[in-house]
Parts: structure tokens; sequence; C-alpha cells
């Protein structure tokens, strides 16, 4: 069976790009499977992921370009030329983004579309016609793939006809590099992720001031870059927590960043399936985050890996923070569970799922939402 996914690229370090990575990698040490990732241009710069090398990867467009002006300059056209040359049997569009050219050339050619549903699926901040462009290919398409268990009900309640299925991203096996046991203390806390609008860094840097007051030995990283990073320095200067509150950029080799820090805080305003937090739990990182609509909920289990705090409580979160800093035993015992709860999201076992996944499309089978 011959799957392509279609995305943007692998050259940044954007979740679709390392969840697709990570999948197609895995898929193409099956056999009975070929795997191609079809990208919308050539990158300028190299790869942000690993992709193993029995991965096909190929470009629609040499520059870069826009969705819009590849449909302009033949970009379905050249989706079902390539669709057609490889004998693509099933064609997942990593993203809204693609949707619609997708299902279109889907219905060209024959191959059948699964729409993989990276964010929460009320989201409209990531492009333009972003839900149009979902509700568009999710009533056409041949399967919807969801990261998450609360986006899935939303699925079944926008698009009940559809057909539409709840699979996890998998964790990268590399993310648990973690060379040492937890328990070393370094008085740092760690988040990770875009300097965007989603992430919330601004109430982080509020929220920062009181947990750090009275524990002058800790400080309080953010790994990541972004369209807000002037805006998030100022916000540092502003609270007097320059040197407490570090911005440290894009990091190339973050899952060996983990190991330094003592515990992960989320504060995104929402997520999809946060991938950090399995990368963190994967390093015995004990976890906290918001109670966002999706996501956080179905890797912290509140009071045994983490503490998950209600998404407009600051001072719970505070509390939350605190009580970590405060408590080691309370890390190690929360690190031990985190651990464990790595395992319940490996690739072989979501690899498992897609293939299954794989088998009803091409047999035509599958439950309807």
């Amino acid at each position: 069976m011959r799957i392509c996914f279609l995305l943007g690229g692998f050259s940044n370090y954007g979740g679709i790009g390392r969840a697709t990575a990570v999948l197609a990698s895995h898929l193409s040490a099956d056999p009975e499977l070929e795997i191609f990732a079809l990208c919308l241009y050539r990158p300028e710069s190299r790869s942000g992921y690993d992709i193993a090398p029995a991965v096909h990867v190929d470009y629609l467009f040499e520059a870069p370009l826009t969705i819009k002006r590849a449909f302009l300059r033949g970009g379905l056209r050249k989706l079902t030329s390539y669709i057609l040359k490889n004998r693509i049997d099933i064609l997942i569009a990593c993203g809204t983004l693609y949707y619609p050219m997708a299902v279109m050339a889907g219905r060209r050619t024959g191959a059948r579309s699964i729409l993989w549903e990276h964010t929460h699926p009320n989201s409209r901040n990531d492009h333009f016609l972003q839900d149009e462009s979902r509700a568009y290919g999710a009533r056409r398409s041949d399967c919807n793939v969801v990261i998450a268990a609360r986006a899935l009900e939303i699925y079944r309640a926008r698009f009940p006809r559809a057909r539409n299925r709840l699979i996890h991203n998998p964790l990268d096996p590399a993310a648990g590099c973690r060379l040492t046991p937890y328990g070393e203390e370094h008085k740092r806390i760690l988040s990770v992720g875009r300097l965007s609008y989603p992430k919330n860094y601004d109430r982080l840097i509020r929220l920062a001031g009181p947990v750090l007051a009275g524990h002058d030995d800790w400080r309080w990283d953010i790994y990541g870059e972004g369209e807000l990073r002037a805006e998030l320095e100022e916000a540092i200067r502003r609270e007097n927590l320059e040197g407490r509150v570090c911005l440290m950029g894009q990091c190339d080799r973050v899952y060996e960043v983990y190991r330094n820090y003592d515990f992960l805080v989320m504060t995104s305003r929402l997520e999809g399936f946060p991938m950090v937090l399995l990368e963190a739990s994967a390093n015995l990182l004990p976890l906290l985050a918001f109670d966002v609509e999706t996501g956080p909920s179905e890797v912290i289990r509140d009071g045994e890996n983490g503490y998950l705090v209600p998404a407009s409580d600051d001072e719970g979160m505070i509390r939350a923070i605190r009580t970590l800093m405060e408590n080691p035993a309370l890390r190690s015992a929360f690190s031990a569970e985190s651990g464990r709860t790595a395992a319940d999201f490996s690739v072989e076992r979501i690899g498992r799922e897609w293939k299954a996944l794989f088998e009803e499309l091409a047999a035509g089978k599958g439950e309807h939402a």
C-alpha cells in the first residue's frame, strides 16, 4: 500500500512537521507500506527533523510560495499527476491548509483522502479561511483524524455524517534520551513552544513574578522562537524579570535540554495535542498545565504525574508551581509517574492504529461517527 503525506515541509520546528516525520519514518519500516512525503516547496534550509531514508521526500514546487499561489500555478494539477505517477493509495493532508487540495486530488485520482487535524478544531488563527478549509474538506474526506478526545467530540458534533477517528500523535523515540536518573536539583523551570499567541507567554511572564518571589536561586527558561519575541522581551523588562525569565531561542537539540530542568510548565491558551508534554514525560519531568479544552488532560493525571490547573486560575497555577519548587520529594514522585505516561504514546502503538485505518479505507470499511 502506498501512503503519501501532504504538508508544508520539514524545514521548521513546528508540531506538524515533527509528528509527520516521526510517523512517516516509523511506517516506512513496514514492508507492506511505501511511504511518501510531498512538501509544498523545496526549503532553503535543511530539514528540522530526521526522516528515515526509506521515506520518499518530494516537492510540488521548487521555490517558496503560499497555498493560494500554489493553486494559481497549477498545484492541484501537479498533485494529481504526482498521485497517479506514484500510484498513491491514500493521501494524508497534514493540517487544514491542505484539506481542499487533498480532497480534490483524491476525487480526481481515486486515492482515499485522510485529513489530519493538528490543532484545536475551532481554531481560526493559523491561516486565512482556515475554518472554511476545514469544513470543506472534513465533509468530503474519507476520514478525519483528530489528535485529542475533545477534538473528536467537536468533529462528531460538527460533521456527524463524516468518518471521524481519534489517533494521538506519537512520541518521537529519540525524545527519551535522558542519561541520568531524575533527582538532581537544577532550580530551573522549563517551557517550550513557539513565541506566538496560542502559547500565552505574556501570561507566563505575569505569573513568573509571584512564582519566583522569595526563590532567588530559581529561574524560568522558555525555548522557542516566533513573532512575539520583541513583545515578550519588553514584558520581561517591564516586570523586572531580566535574568529570571529567559528567552533561550530555538534549540536544534531540544530533547537534550529537558534533563537540565526540574519540571515543565505549559500556559497555552489552546492546544491540539501538546507534544512537549510527551517529550517532557519521556525525560521524567513532572508536568504542569492549564486545563485548556484539548490536549493537556490526556497526558497529565492531576496529582499523579503533575498538576492540571483550571484555565482561568492564575493563583492556582502559582500555588502549584511553588508547591513543586518547594517539595523535592513530590517532584520525584511525579517524575516516576511521568516516565510511565510516555509509554502510552509510543510510535509503535500509534503506528498500529494508523495502519489499521489504512486497511479499513483500502477495504472500504470503517465506522462512521
